[in-house]
């Protein structure tokens, strides 16, 4: 009896282990994920590649440090971007939440977009103020992204840029624009403004 109870203890206490140091998800929105803060830093190209790392890792707690919350803005593009055909009113200004990025987030940052932005060399955009990536190309779809930093306004834009192959007759190349931009603080953080489209 004192044996079983021995043993019980010791696979008790091995299982709360083991939950205790599991991996958590990329997507988890649990404390400790969203623990992350942006660095105080005169270089925010550092915070830059930190929202990419988030971006990439679809890590949706640590993407949350780019924003605050609720995004509000004229035009509600942002809503065509994380909810592609459904209708949103241009009149009244939607707001956009925390956990609509928990919802939206893979509409929000396409693989295209993703993948352009992993092809973002850093230094050169710090250093020159931007930054044009080389073509992508996927199916009939190619995707450029031109990042530019607007050092009057503290403005970074991201403009993922697509052109697509419409498969008609005259093989006409349609294109389209979703624009990204991030307000550059004067502690070196990024804090995500809004989205435009184009096209």
């Amino acid at each position: 009896m004192l044996k079983n109870l021995t043993v019980a203890a010791l696979l008790l206490c091995t299982i709360t282990t083991l939950a205790q140091n599991a991996p958590v998800s990329a997507t988890d929105n649990s404390p400790a994920k969203a623990l992350f803060r942006q660095k105080d830093t005169p270089y925010w190209i550092d915070n830059f590649r930190q929202l990419r790392d988030a971006i990439y890792q679809k890590n949706i707690g640590k993407s949350k440090a780019f924003f605050q919350f609720p995004v509000a803005y004229a035009g509600n593009e942002i809503w065509y971007v994380a909810t592609p055909g459904q209708t949103v009113s241009a009149d009244n200004i939607k707001p956009f939440t925390d956990k609509d990025l928990t919802k939206y987030f893979r509409s929000l940052f396409p693989k295209g977009f993703t993948k352009a932005l992993l092809k973002v060399k850093t230094e050169e955009l710090f250093k020159n103020g931007e930054h044009t990536t080389p073509a992508i190309i996927e199916g009939n779809t190619e995707y450029v992204l031109y990042s530019t930093y607007d050092k009057a306004e503290h403005m970074l834009q991201l403009n993922l840029a697509s052109k697509f192959n419409l498969n008609n007759e005259d093989d006409e190349v349609g294109e389209y624009n979703i624009i990204y931009y991030f307000t550059v603080t004067e502690k070196g953080h990024l804090i995500f403004s809004h989205i435009s489209t184009a096209g």
